[in-house]
């Protein structure tokens, strides 16, 4: 799974991605308050497109176990005051699909510690290439909302 993000903790998580407007923003659509939350869950990717705004090197990094536990802590923390009534997540990468494990496991907590008193969606964007069964069932059950990111030909994705 490559190495972990060196972070020492999830303060210097939320100052790094507030600052790129990553982490969360407040949306306001159709009358429905809602809080968005973009948990980037790996730097890393099986494919070098030429566009990639990684860059070509990517650098094949993953959120760890103890990450994915200070992200559920800072959205806990942050959800106490707020009163949107429903919870955005979008989780993006590199290819979000290469740290499975950590998305099924954010998903599951999420939906443990948020689900009874909010309407909780899903959203990811993926090149789409490694869709094995497990993760497309993954999918279908947990994840509605699908963005597919595949312009061009192989040449273009396999540098």
């Amino acid at each position: 799974m490559g190495n972990i993000f060196e972070i020492t903790s999830i303060n210097s998580i939320v100052k790094d991605f507030n600052k790129s407007h990553r982490v969360l923003n407040g949306l306001n659509v159709n009358g429905v308050n809602k809080m968005k939350y973009s948990i980037w869950v790996t730097t890393d990717c099986n494919l070098r497109c030429l566009y990639c705004y990684e860059g070509q090197e990517k650098q094949h990094l993953s959120i760890s176990r103890q990450v994915s536990d200070d992200i559920l802590r800072f959205m806990q923390r942050d959800l106490i005051e707020d009163n949107n009534k429903e919870l955005l997540i979008d989780f993006h990468g590199g290819e979000p699909f290469l740290n499975i494990q950590e998305i099924k496991y954010l998903v599951r907590k999420i939906l443990e510690k948020f689900g009874q008193a909010r309407k909780v969606q899903f959203a990811t964007t993926t090149n789409a290439t490694i869709m094995e069964e497990d993760i497309l069932d993954f999918i279908v059950q947990y994840i509605p909302d699908v963005s597919v990111s595949l312009d061009g030909t192989e040449r273009t994705h396999n540098f």
